[in-house]
């Protein structure tokens, strides 16, 4: 299939709800000119590289970041000679993101956060396919008059916002973490994404592209215990929080990966010091840490 490639701006109507997302690619011989929108833009850098240009200076950005154009500003994205940039853009509009409070509250955070100066890093493999499928699927409902249309965009949007929310308050010190590859990372990433299903070491050395003892290695030298005991940490942590809200204990240990109760009460008070019982009646009682 032929590539299509962008010529001309992208001209953007918003549906009555509020949101919409596109994803295009620059013709080599194309610039675009200046302008500005109604709405805040949330624009993700597939591939390539270039810069963003606006009043007052540019920002460089390149495959993998993140940066959002705030409604009215006059900005173009500008492509570095011989590496066009493939973006995709999530156009919000003020009104559309006022309700519930807590959908509210995360995208007036990230707006906060994340001034147009601000450039943000997605930090792996795992996360830039994370992104690429909810733009995707925003885009894919967007051309359809399937029932739930609206409600269906305004959900992925909402996971996309929640996800970029999240890369920003995980942003690192690349430093920090300059001696471990992006597979290896990406790797972690991906158990913490899926720590509740039965994830084999052998299988995320191989998609780390490391030897079973290299990985397991690195990966105690990066998180400070084995990858079974951080598996057993996420699971432990997450059925707390699920025994807390729902009062059901079978229930939330086969939500967090145990698929024997026995195993998950032995698991449970080995690691957090009582039953899960008492683990309830201490914090509906307020004595709970």
């Amino acid at each position: 299939m032929k590539t299509s490639f962008q010529r001309s701006p992208v001209n953007v109507s918003l549906p009555t709800f509020g949101i919409s997302a596109f994803t295009n690619q620059q013709a080599v011989d194309f610039c675009i000119p200046f302008g500005s929108s109604a709405f805040d833009k949330v624009c993700f850098v597939e591939s390539g590289c270039g810069e963003l240009q606006h009043e007052g200076g540019a920002l460089e950005i390149a495959k993998g970041d993140l940066v959002r154009v705030p409604a009215e500003l006059q900005h173009r994205f500008v492509d570095r000679p011989g590496t066009p940039m493939t973006l995709s853009v999530l156009c919000v509009e003020a009104s559309a993101l006022t309700s519930p409070a807590s959908v509210h509250r995360t995208w007036r955070e990230l707006q906060a956060i994340m001034p147009f100066r601000r450039r943000l890093h997605v930090p792996n493999a795992y996360f830039h396919g994370e992104y690429r499928r909810l733009f995707r699927s925003i885009v894919f409902e967007l051309g359809t008059n399937r029932t739930g249309r609206e409600a269906a965009v305004f959900a992925l949007a909402t996971q996309l916002i929640i996800l970029v929310r999240r890369t920003a308050e995980g942003q690192v010190d690349d430093r920090a973490v300059s001696h471990l590859t992006a597979a290896f990372l990406s790797s972690v990433a991906e158990l913490e994404e899926r720590f509740a299903e039965p994830l084999q070491i052998s299988d995320l050395a191989e998609n780390a592209g490391m030897s079973y003892r290299s990985y397991t290695h690195n990966f105690r030298s990066y998180k400070g215990m084995t990858v079974r005991q951080y598996i057993t940490h996420l699971r432990i942590e997450f059925a707390k929080r699920r025994i807390v809200e729902t009062g059901d204990i079978l229930g939330s240990a086969l939500e967090s990966g145990f698929g024997d109760l026995g195993h998950f009460y032995r698991v449970f008070k080995r690691h957090v010091g009582c039953t899960p019982q008492e683990f309830i009646r201490d914090q509906t009682n307020g004595t709970g840490s």
